[in-house]
């Protein structure tokens, strides 16, 4: 699908090691093993190189969301299949049991979320180019991190549209940092500007949007990816 040989595996496949002191290192071996396809920032920031909203970013930051999961995610006892240098299998394994856990639901705080749009940019823009959405949106965050909401704002060239999507939060713990990804269906793009997204043929589109904020008690900040388009930033109200 990318083409170009972007996804090639990066090695060496790093192995972090830890022992307890006072043990051997047969009995307490640990190990973290990073993800062997794991794109470099060069190869996301060439991921992202397209108007698409966030379709082709999801590798990029799937790759930055398993780093978070390596440095929050406890050290584990080292399979046999793992100590077992010359076993690939093993290795492969580790990169899924991650991706696991962070699908995993989390205990999160539950309740409604409304949010504003308060600044867009365009990365390469054009004359015609709207930076006022005029968002509005409402979130419902569940007790397991996942979340469902609906969104209307003005798009790019500043008709209105809509946004219906499922999705889920990750909390960095002991920060006030977070994350989130969105997929769902966008309606909007009719007309002149049917083609300004991909899958529109019926008016319809499916959408993947990234997200990265910070929350103080109940006021959230997200800096919204719409791929290699644009960025907004979003103020938002835990009610």
């Amino acid at each position: 699908m990318y083409g170009g040989g972007e996804l090639s595996p990066a090695l060496p496949v790093m192995t972090i090691l830890i022992t307890r002191a006072g043990s051997s290192t047969h009995s307490t071996m640990a190990a973290m093993t990073l993800h062997p396809f794991s794109p470099s920032l060069r190869r996301v920031l060439r991921l992202t190189s397209t108007p698409w909203y966030g379709i082709r970013l999801v590798p990029g930051i799937v790759a930055v969301l398993i780093s978070a999961g390596l440095q929050a995610a406890q050290v584990e006892e080292v399979p046999a299949t793992m100590r077992d240098t010359g076993s690939g299998s093993g290795l492969l394994q580790r990169p899924l049991e991650l991706a696991r856990e962070l699908a995993a639901p989390v205990d999160s705080e539950e309740g409604w979320y409304i949010q504003g749009s308060v600044w867009t940019t365009h990365f390469d823009p054009q004359p015609d180019h709207n930076n006022n959405q005029d968002l509005i949106g409402l979130e419902r965050h569940r007790d397991d991190s996942y979340l469902w909401g609906a969104a209307t704002f003005r798009h790019s060239f500043g008709e209105r549209s809509w946004y219906g999507y499922t999705g889920k939060r990750f909390e960095f713990a002991g920060t006030p940092f977070n994350a989130k990804l969105t997929a769902g269906l966008l309606y909007g793009y009719r007309g002149e500007y049917r083609d300004k997204i991909p899958f529109n043929r019926f008016g319809v589109a499916p959408a993947v949007i990234p997200s990265v904020g910070a929350t103080y008690q109940r006021v959230g900040v997200d800096v919204v990816l719409l791929g290699a388009a644009a960025a907004m930033v979003n103020v938002g109200v835990r009610l």
